[in-house]
């Protein structure tokens, strides 16, 4: 790799297994060699060949098409969601187990502008072991309608959501990506982690809102210690991750990896009073 690579963080466009092409809004565009800054982009790509067949032959890249007359809007994309690596671990053999990533209040309200940000489009992101997927938004105490979701998660279909109505993102607010996994069909049956890996996990939202900040490009959050979550659990290494884990155990992984602001849940065709219809704007 060259020199200065290993410090990439900002993102420029994310594509994943399914999508189409993205088209921005007429307004919208994203910012190139702003200032002859950056000299170089780096595009990372993740293969996977579980079969380890040889002598492939394939062609792989990324189309983008510019223009000189400039937009409105820039854009910028914020990653957010559980951190990658092993501190995420999905026990074995279990369904409907849940994995949160949050980005906080305090991060918001330190990072974003007066006036906020509005979302235009993302991706959900998970692997083979994602079944349901929903970005969560929560403002002074109450859960927003929800506006990024899918109850049927596919990780062959992965695509762009373009929003009809841009979202709204203040200072202040908390931003929750849970997400819903399943190992039930692991043979035999095997705790799953966080990785890189198809085979492995992730909970994460490509989010692309404008107008582009360069303060905030990753708003997540992970357990810390994966040796601290392996004491909780009473499991002496990874390598024993996979024996049977009991409800005590999954009770302890939930407590640890699922933490919630308080707040009033939104409720999907609930009719609220007019108080709490008015808090939650």
């Amino acid at each position: 790799m060259l020199l200065g690579f290993g410090t990439c963080h900002q993102y420029m466009y994310g594509w994943a297994v399914g999508a189409e092409t993205l088209i921005l809004p007429e307004n919208i565009g994203i910012p190139l060699n702003e200032l002859g800054i950056p000299e170089y982009f780096l595009l990372e790509v993740h293969y996977d060949n579980p079969n380890k067949l040889s002598n492939l032959n394939y062609n792989t890249g990324i189309e983008i098409y510019t223009t000189t007359n400039l937009r409105k809007q820039e854009a910028g994309i914020i990653r957010i969601g559980y951190e990658t690596g092993i501190g995420l671990m999905i026990p074995p053999n279990t369904s409907n187990y849940i994995i949160a990533g949050h980005c906080s209040s305090t991060c918001t309200d330190n990072r974003l502008p007066d006036e906020g940000i509005k979302v235009f489009t993302l991706i959900l992101h998970s692997h083979l072991a994602g079944r349901k997927m929903k970005l969560r938004q929560f403002r002074n105490g109450f859960e927003l309608p929800w506006w990024a979701y899918d109850n049927n998660y596919d990780f062959d279909f992965q695509q762009n959501r373009l929003l009809p109505v841009h979202q709204e993102i203040l200072k202040g607010d908390h931003l929750t990506l849970e997400c819903t996994d399943d190992s039930s069909d692991r043979s035999p049956p095997e705790a799953i982690l966080g990785g890189l890996s198809t085979s492995r996990e992730m909970c994460l939202a490509f989010v692309m809102y404008y107008p582009r900040i360069s303060r905030l490009d990753n708003c997540g959050s992970h357990f810390g210690e994966e040796n601290n979550l392996l004491a909780k659990l009473g499991i002496e290494g990874i390598e024993k991750l996979s024996h049977p884990w009991d409800k005590d155990q999954i009770a302890v992984n939930e407590q640890e990896i699922v933490t919630y602001p308080k707040f009033q849940p939104y409720i999907p065709n609930n009719e609220c009073d007019e108080d709490s219809n008015k808090a939650r704007k």
